[in-house]
């Protein structure tokens, strides 16, 4: 069993990784508390899947969910304060605490990246509504009314600005074979 649990850490803390950079400082904590489970004699075989276990259903979670927080992110070189909404694992948006700034996190660069200001009312409503829905919001889907409602916005990050949010960092679109240049890449590469 324990194994089997020591590569599950390793291949959570992987994942953390390699995903989009989103709540990074609780998600290394985690893994941390987990891994000191793992290293502790004291603690029981049970307990110690139960925390695994625990961590992996968080991660898996954050597909399922939205959340609204304050961040400082570092845009075109300055840091700042700013409102982030965490579209599942698709996307990372940001507006500045004035509202005036709003853009999306590019993944192939790890950048934050600005939308022109025609989009900020639309990604400030869709912050609103994801600071006030639960995962399971009002239409019963996973993310509820938010989940309908930021089509638009992911249709415009899609559409005409670079990098669509939805690769990994890698480059390669999610749930796509090889890289988002079209070349070979590895073969059978998932991202």
């Amino acid at each position: 069993m324990l194994p089997f649990l020591e590569e599950t850490h390793d291949r959570l803390a992987a994942l953390v990784k390699e995903d989009m950079s989103f709540l990074s400082h609780e998600r290394q904590r985690r893994l941390e508390r987990v891994r000191q489970a793992l290293d502790d004699p004291l603690v029981s075989t049970g307990e110690k899947f139960r925390k695994v276990m625990e961590a992996v259903s968080i991660e898996a979670e954050y597909g399922n969910t939205i959340e609204v927080y304050r961040e400082e992110i570092l845009l075109e070189g300055k840091k700042i304060q700013a409102d982030i909404f965490r579209l599942g694992r698709i996307s990372l948006f940001f507006q500045t605490l004035d509202r005036k700034t709003t853009g999306y996190l590019d993944p192939a660069t790890l950048s934050f990246t600005r939308f022109p200001s025609e989009y900020n009312r639309q990604i400030g409503a869709a912050m609103e509504m994801g600071g006030q829905t639960t995962a399971h919001g009002p239409s019963g889907s996973p993310l509820g009314k938010v989940g309908d409602e930021m089509k638009s916005v992911v249709h415009i990050v899609g559409h005409g600005l670079s990098g669509p949010p939805a690769l990994c960092r890698n480059g390669r679109r999610r749930g796509h074979e090889g890289p988002a240049d079209g070349s070979q890449g590895e073969k059978g590469a998932v991202a």
